[in-house]
């Protein structure tokens, strides 16, 4: 059985909505997978969501932050779009949303690197906070694979999860 993807806009509709990385001028080597992974997710969001994530990156709500493999070091400016957020009684100092994307991701399965970025774009969309207690974390984590599902990422997340079980289990012994 042949492997169905709905795909519903062009590179060139993603481009024109400015919604890929700026990685500076020209090719960054050693971001191909990671660009090539967010080129596949950004094509097959549905509609009603991937104007959400339009609007939030016009707005600023989402930076990307995709480092080239031999980035070793490097001062990068991330403007804060989260300000006067509250954990009880407590303000959080301004702080900016990053969706980084580490260089080792060019080494795991296509699939794997697709689920991760639908992922993160998935919390973006649901509108979830960075700083919150443990329960709302997992919740959160829920609802964001709950949506890359919807989206029809289903292949790519039971990968994903079957990478991080392998993971878990390297890491137990």
């Amino acid at each position: 059985m042949k492997d169905y993807k709905k795909y519903f806009r062009t590179l060139e509709k993603v481009e024109e909505d400015l919604l890929l990385p700026f990685l500076g001028l020209g090719e960054q080597p050693g971001t191909e997978l990671r660009m090539a992974a967010i080129i596949e997710v950004l094509r097959r969001i549905p509609e009603e969501d991937y104007e959400i994530l339009k609007r939030k990156k016009i707005n600023n709500d989402f930076q990307w932050f995709i480092p080239p493999k031999d980035f070793l070091a490097h001062i990068y400016p991330f403007t804060a779009n989260v300000f006067n957020e509250k954990m009880g009684e407590l303000e959080v100092i301004p702080y900016a949303k990053v969706i980084f994307l580490n260089p080792l991701m060019e080494e795991v399965d296509f699939d794997v690197a697709i689920a991760s970025i639908a992922h993160e774009l998935a919390h973006i969309v649901l509108g979830h906070q960075i700083r919150v207690d443990s329960e709302t974390y997992k919740s959160q984590e829920e609802q964001a694979w709950k949506k890359v599902v919807e989206w029809g990422f289903v292949k790519e997340e039971k990968k994903h999860r079957k990478f991080y079980s392998r993971l878990k289990l390297k890491d137990s012994q």
